[in-house]
């Protein structure tokens, strides 16, 4: 219960404000070009992120009165302040369209400002069972490393939302993934953020799902990604659990994060093609997955299942060695239920 209402909150919240964000932006005009690669309307409305943001925000935060942990609290605080001074960064994108580097510049600052007070990371620790390979990180590795992966993750959740459903689904499905885990360790305070998030995404999925009303937009992807890269942190550390000798934040590179490395991943394949065929980093094109499956004759529809079902799959292979019962439901309920609804799409 202490979990579900703050989820059903949340979910409450976002599902009434969106129709009121389409409502105003149509009244105040308040479209954006949009910036897919798919036929669509040359205006859309990019404003989701703010009914993600708003939901998430004021659920957990009255979720906080009751939280007892004060260093928890603090770690919450620090990560809704930095996720809010995200979505705002991707608000101003969406309507001025800043400068890459600009806007890389802004995200790497407001992301050391948080690894400064309480997020570096001294050591890895690479083992599924965290006792088999140890690498202790140089200084100034303990904030680049944790600066790169806000950065990187955020920008990776920003370039999987090309198509309608696919940002919200691949979020729903992570944040799902780090709940699981959250839960199992007891950190219930980790466990209610998730659950905040995962409502809000599922409500916004009523309004983007195909053919959709509203983009969550850069502020919405920025808000996110920031949220699933700052608590995969907290999941897989020890920020919580300092080592009283050493003082040392320990990262844990376990299977259960396989999953959570899948946009990164994506991300990097689009960089590694334009660098080696000599393309801007920055450079538009149909590279990303959910474009190459479209250009094979998939419709939007069909492509944003195909990705979630391949992310559902890894989600099951993650949690494996963390509870059996758990990937058993994945790989004979759920997997099931996407394959099906694939062959159901028509192109």
């Amino acid at each position: 219960m202490q979990i579900f209402l703050p989820f059903l909150a949340s979910a409450l919240i976002t599902l009434k404000l969106i129709p009121i964000i389409i409502n105003k932006s149509n009244k105040l005009n308040l479209f954006v070009g949009h910036k897919k690669l798919v036929k669509k309307k040359l205006k859309t409305i990019r404003l989701g992120g703010i009914a993600i943001s708003i939901g998430v925000l004021l659920t957990f935060s009255i979720s906080l009165i009751f939280l007892k942990d004060q260093d928890q609290i603090f770690n919450l605080i620090s990560i809704l302040l930095g996720a809010l001074s995200f979505f705002i960064l991707g608000i101003i994108d969406d309507f001025l369209e800043l400068g890459a580097i600009q806007r890389l510049l802004i995200e790497c600052l407001i992301a050391f400002l948080l690894v400064h007070y309480n997020f570096e990371i001294n050591g890895l620790m690479i083992s599924p069972n965290k006792n088999l390979f140890f690498i202790e990180m140089p200084h100034v590795l303990n904030y680049i490393l944790p600066i790169l992966w806000i950065v990187g993750f955020t920008n990776a959740i920003n370039w999987i939302d090309g198509i309608d459903g696919l940002a919200g689904g691949v979020t729903i499905i992570l944040s799902t993934h780090l709940a699981l885990i959250s839960f199992g360790l007891q950190n219930y305070p980790l466990t209610i953020l998730l659950s905040c998030l995962i409502g809000s995404c599922i409500s916004f999925l009523v309004f983007n799902k195909y053919p959709s009303k509203i983009i969550m937009g850069d502020g919405g992807s920025h808000f996110i990604g920031f949220l699933i890269s700052t608590l995969s942190m907290l999941i897989f550390s020890d920020t919580n659990q300092l080592n009283s000798s050493n003082n040392q934040n320990i990262l844990y590179l376990t299977t259960e994060m396989i999953v959570i490395f899948l946009p990164i991943l994506e991300m990097l394949q689009v960089i590694i093609f334009r660098i080696l065929n000599k393309f801007p980093i920055i450079y538009g094109d149909r590279r990303h997955l959910h474009y190459r499956l479209i250009d094979l004759g998939n419709s939007e529809k069909k492509a944003c299942i195909i990705i979630l079902t391949i992310y559902v799959f890894f989600s099951g292979i993650s949690l494996l060695p963390f509870s059996k019962v758990i990937a058993f439901v994945y790989f004979f309920a759920l997997i099931p239920l996407f394959m099906r609804k694939i062959t159901l799409i028509k192109n």
